[in-house]
């Protein structure tokens, strides 16, 4: 999957990392699956369709859960942004405690951030200053030489990352702190060791699909211009919260007055 604009991928693509590029679908909770990740979700072949101003992608049916995935993806010309809607249908005879989970691969040297929620969880090796309004995370690949991983509860339902010419933001409802898998939170931002790339997760909140039903998670994609001084120095939390609320049409959601 590519996110351009004037021509340029905010992603990773392929020919960078053959391994770990672009934006892919993954089932959370991992301790379902462990490594690697579905083939049949997450690199396999899917069937494609159109409903309308829709695409529609089906996954085949990941074996070893019984689940399958369909992908609903849209331009909403009134938000200026992508719309990914997943389903997943649960195939087998046992019910399944499943969430959507949405994996954004973009490049070192890059600024990443999110509204900050609740301390990150204890078990991240990614050691990330939640201290602010806003959570800033800047990937320098001569720093950051080994794989790490911080987990978090962030606020508002988005996550931002700029390269300094362009900024990506990824919208989704808001899940609150407790409802995701154990071991797993709401955004998720992991360093490859190699210095090659560093991935933004987000994940919608676990339910609980019976035999012969279906859960869904949604998110929402869009990519603006950005002020190219934000991949040298931490921009304010006011200046970069507040561009990447209006880049992302992010301005209906409702506002705590300590976050900016």
């Amino acid at each position: 999957m590519a996110f351009r604009l004037g021509g340029k991928n905010i992603l990773i693509e392929r020919d960078e990392t053959p391994d770990a590029f672009g934006s892919s679908f993954w089932l959370s909770p991992q301790s379902e699956w462990g490594w690697p990740p579905p083939k049949e979700i997450a690199a396999g072949r899917y069937g494609a369709r159109t409903e309308g101003d829709a695409l529609v992608l089906d996954s085949s049916t990941y074996p070893k859960l019984d689940i399958s995935v369909t992908k609903r993806i849209r331009r909403d010309d009134k938000r200026d942004c992508f719309e990914l809607h997943y389903t997943l249908y649960n195939r087998g005879a046992v019910p399944r405690k499943t969430a959507a989970w949405q994996n954004s691969r973009v490049r070192p040297g890059g600024l990443t951030f999110y509204p900050t929620g609740t301390p990150p969880l204890a078990a991240s090796t990614l050691k990330l200053d939640a201290s602010g309004a806003v959570t800033f995370f800047q990937h320098d690949k001569l720093v950051h030489r080994d794989g790490a991983k911080s987990f978090a509860d962030g606020r508002e339902g988005w996550l931002a990352h700029t390269d300094g010419e362009l900024l990506f933001i990824k919208s989704f409802p808001d899940v609150p702190d407790g409802q995701q898998a154990p071991g797993e939170a709401e955004i998720e931002l992991y360093v490859d060791g190699r210095g090659g790339s560093s991935k933004s997760s987000s994940k919608d909140r676990t339910s609980r699909s019976p035999p012969a039903r279906t859960s869904t998670g949604t998110f929402a994609g869009s990519c603006a211009g950005s002020p190219p001084a934000w991949t040298r120095t931490r921009a304010a939390p006011r200046s970069s919260s507040s561009f990447a609320r209006r880049s992302g049409n992010l301005s209906d959601r409702p506002l705590d007055d300590r976050s900016e």
